[in-house]
């Protein structure tokens, strides 16, 4: 499996054992739950445990991927619901993404976070 396979097939699983023991998971400062999580555990209980509930749907839409040796970079849109009033989202993101052996070794989100803030407004 190349690295664009591996970062494709993380977003259709969330399988955490794609994740090297020591991934450092970055999620921009406006993004809710945002910090630098280190390893999948930290990655799994306290981001994702804690930012899924905000949401009734919550989805990824892939709209390009580009390889360059180690390195997958991801450009596309979180789409969804947020939880209080089902009040409709699409915000654009990137995800860098660095692999190493086989397994990610890290990712940084950046996003457009200003429609999420309207989402949980409106809501």
């Amino acid at each position: 499996m190349n690295s664009s396979e591996l970062v494709i097939a993380w977003y259709e699983t969330r399988d955490p054992a794609l994740f090297a023991d020591t991934v450092s998971f970055s999620i921009c400062e406006s993004f809710p739950c945002a910090g630098v999580y280190q390893g999948p555990k930290d990655v799994y209980e306290n981001f994702f445990a804690k930012l899924m509930p905000m949401f009734c749907e919550f989805r990824v839409e892939r709209d390009l991927i580009l390889e360059e040796k180690n390195k997958v970079v991801v450009i596309g849109r979180y789409m969804g619901r947020v939880k209080a009033e089902n009040e409709e989202f699409a915000v654009p993101f990137t995800h860098v993404w660095t692999l190493d052996g086989g397994l990610v070794t890290s990712v940084k989100q950046h996003a457009e976070t200003g429609l999420l803030d309207r989402a949980f407004a409106a809501a």
